[in-house]
């Protein structure tokens, strides 16, 4: 159940930056880039590891259990040792992009900072 909720977690983490990184972004219209964004990130994962039947129920389906873990879904049952190993392994990919992320909107911000800083020339 604990790499349930870290999964669950992350995911939510990773959606949250990258609405503000979106939002921290000079789009038109940032509400609808974030909300496309969410809806493609939440939407269109789930669709293809279901249309492509990679299923962690499977025989041999550990590393299915990685791909389900790493997009937000770890929805099986973690009998199987292997399972547990390779959704551990979801989780853990899921932080490395986290911090991606993370180092990213901080490079943003900076650049936001500099940018916010410097005095605005009007030629009259």
């Amino acid at each position: 159940m604990a790499i349930a909720f870290l999964a669950v977690a992350n995911i939510l983490l990773i959606y949250g930056v990258l609405i503000q990184m979106i939002f921290a972004s000079k789009n038109r219209n940032p509400l609808v880039w974030a909300l496309g964004a969410l809806i493609v990130a939440a939407g269109v994962p789930p669709t293809i590891l279901s249309l492509l039947s990679w299923l962690p129920q499977r025989t041999g389906g550990a590393i299915f259990a990685t791909a389900w873990t790493f997009f937000g879904y770890p929805l099986w049952n973690y009998n199987d040792r292997s399972h547990l190993l390779f959704a551990a392994l979801g989780v853990v990919l899921q932080l490395v992009l986290l911090a991606g992320l993370l180092l990213k909107f901080r490079q943003t911000l900076r650049c936001l900072k500099v940018s916010a800083s410097q005095p605005i020339e009007t030629n009259y």
